[in-house]
Order: C-alpha cells, then sequence, then structure tokens
C-alpha cells in the first residue's frame, strides 16, 4: 500500500516538474535575476583583473571589511528572507513575493562573499593553509562540480529519478550533501592530474575565445 502510495506521488511529481520547468522561466523574470547573475559576473570581472594583478588577495583590509559587512547585511537578509518563505508561499506574483526576491538579493550575495573573503583570510594562516588547499580542485572545476550536484539532486530528490524528496529530513540532507562533497572533492583532484580543466570549463573557455583550447596536462 505504501509503495503503490509512493509510486503515484512520484508520478505526480514528475507532471508537475515538467511543468515548473517552464514556468521557471517567469519565475527568473519576476526575482529580476538574469540582472543579479549579470552583476555577480561584473564582480567576478573585477575579481579576476584585481587578483591578477596581486591587487586582491593581499588586500587584508578590503578582505575583512567584505567578511565584517557581508555577515552583517547577508545573515539578517538571509533570516527574514526564511520567515517570508515559511508565511505564504515561495516566489508568489505579489508584493510578498517581491519581498522575498528583494531578501534573497540581499541575502545570498553579500553572505557569498563573506564566505569568499573569510576563506581567503584562512588560506593566509599557515595552520589552514594545507586543509584549505584541498578544496583547490573543487574551485577549479566549479561550474562542472555545479551541474553535477544539479544532476545527483533531481535524480535523488524529484519525481524523475527516486522521488525522495518527501522521505527525507534536514539531517538525511546534510549528510547527503558531505557524501556528495567529498566524492566530488576526490574525483576533481584525481581529473585534474591528467586534465587542464573540468569537462564543462573547458568548453565555457573554448567558447569564450573562440577556439579550441588544450585539454590534457
Amino acid at each position: 500500500m505504501k509503495q503503490s502510495y509512493l509510486d503515484d506521488l512520484r508520478q505526480v511529481n514528475t507532471r508537475e516538474e515538467l511543468l515548473s520547468a517552464f514556468m521557471r522561466i517567469g519565475d527568473f523574470v519576476f526575482e529580476g535575476r538574469m540582472f543579479k547573475v549579470f552583476g555577480m559576473f561584473l564582480i567576478g570581472l573585477w575579481a579576476g583583473r584585481r587578483i591578477e594583478k596581486g591587487a586582491l588577495l593581499d588586500d587584508i583590509k578590503l578582505l575583512r571589511h567584505l567578511f565584517v559587512v557581508g555577515l552583517a547585511v547577508g545573515l539578517p537578509a538571509n533570516l527574514v528572507l526564511s520567515t517570508l518563505m515559511e508565511s505564504g508561499g515561495t516566489w508568489p506574483i505579489s508584493g510578498l513575493g517581491l519581498a522575498q526576491a528583494v531578501f534573497y538579493a540581499l541575502g545570498v550575495v553579500p553572505l557569498g562573499l563573506a564566505y569568499a573573503a573569510g576563506f581567503t583570510l584562512l588560506l593566509r594562516r599557515p595552520a589552514w593553509e594545507r586543509p584549505l588547499s584541498a578544496l583547490a580542485p573543487v574551485g577549479r572545476m566549479a561550474l562542472t562540480n555545479y551541474l553535477g550536484q544539479t544532476l545527483v539532486g533531481v535524480s535523488v530528490f524529484y519525481g524523475v529519478g527516486l522521488g525522495l524528496m518527501e522521505t527525507m529530513g534536514p539531517l538525511h540532507w546534510t549528510a547527503l550533501a558531505v557524501v556528495i562533497f567529498a566524492a566530488q572533492m576526490t574525483m576533481s583532484a584525481l581529473w585534474l592530474r591528467y586534465f587542464r580543466f573540468g569537462p564543462m570549463e573547458w568548453l565555457w573557455r573554448s567558447l569564450t575565445y573562440g577556439g579550441v583550447q588544450k585539454f590534457r596536462n
């Protein structure tokens, strides 16, 4: 009986997920996602140029400022966002949905910058340099790993795969996330022994520079 119910639930979820894939386009417009992503691209371009000139990673004052301000803005904004998400649905086409979009932008980006600045500051400490260096291969294959996490998540939680979204609690999600990330750390390190880039990073660079980039080490 229970198995039959779960099978029916997965079929319903699959239909809803296929429909929601098209509805998400409207969500991106309503949330102004393209403007936020474009802004993050600009931040990345600025940071890359500063790093190339050696003027960012040694700027302790700026890194501390990003860390403190990012936490001060990002943590409260995410707290408000979580409260709004529980109060009346996710991204409704209303004032509530607009408020969710605003606090999402105020929470996610500053907190992400705070994490990046915090890890950079820790990396400057000898005791932290070796442990944190294990994260470098994952970072060099960030796009590949991001898409990989998406594929694993869809396969595990959604109706097109195992459909476990309604059957697992936060503790199980956290444990699964740790296992997935540990596997990606190992796989990224092994991959980069033989290749210069991750597969998606190689494709992105080839498209960016308008020519096939060298792939193998």
